[in-house]
């Protein structure tokens, strides 16, 4: 298997198989993380499908769902994402459930055309990184998107029919904004209701922006 740095997952996926279409994070940017160490890249075409040769000899051709990776997968054209499901489903023709984790930021710049294709294409459960909706946090924590693309995003992946992961981050409003956080996170999924959602107590880790601000007092 050709897999480019650590590799993340949801435990709910803990069983899931894991093809590496792309690696890196295409971000790399959010003040809190430091998961990423690669530069964001394809995988190349050649690479997948030895992949999956790999995997199917391990796994039946039944198998009915299965991961694409790393964190940012859905960084790439709509076009390189249709051709993966196709080579995917050839070897595992009753494939219906391509998983993998998105930011907003990979999302928004698709038309509902190209979602609606993803969906058509079983891309239909994403673990989406929104750690808040509330607009400063998403400021403070440098996300790359804001409160209005992250209602725009759901709302096109509603009308898809692709079921999505809320991954929080409890915590994140820190002093300044813990009760906004909460309030404005809780309309954003009451709105546009995940399959689930998952909580992650915020972590300060040690070398991050996120860090450098708790030291001076910006996070508090």
């Amino acid at each position: 298997m050709h897999y480019t740095g650590p590799i993340y997952r949801h435990p709910l996926e803990a069983d899931t198989p894991i093809v590496e279409i792309s690696y890196g994070c295409s971000w790399n940017k959010c003040n809190f993380c430091n998961m990423y160490k690669v530069k964001f890249g394809a995988s190349p075409e050649e690479h997948i499908v030895e992949d999956l040769e790999e995997l199917s000899s391990y796994y039946p051709k039944t198998l009915s769902r299965i991961i694409v990776a790393n964190g940012d997968p859905l960084a790439l054209s709509t076009k390189r994402l249709l051709k993966v499901s196709e080579l995917i489903q050839k070897y595992f023709p009753e494939i219906n459930t391509i998983s993998c984790q998105s930011s907003i930021r990979n999302l928004i710049h698709k038309s509902q055309d190209e979602i609606d294709q993803l969906a058509e294409a079983k891309y239909n459960d994403i673990y989406i990184g929104l750690e808040s909706g509330l607009p400063p946090v998403l400021k403070q924590m440098n996300k790359g998107d804001t409160q209005e693309q992250e209602y725009e995003t759901l709302k096109k992946l509603k009308n898809a029919g692709i079921r999505y992961i809320a991954l929080l981050m409890g915590g994140v409003g820190g002093y300044d904004y813990s009760n906004e956080h909460v309030i404005e996170t809780a309309k954003l999924l009451n709105t546009y209701p995940p399959k689930m959602v998952s909580i992650i107590t915020t972590g300060i880790v040690s070398g991050t922006k996120l860090d450098e601000m708790a030291k001076n007092g910006e996070f508090k």
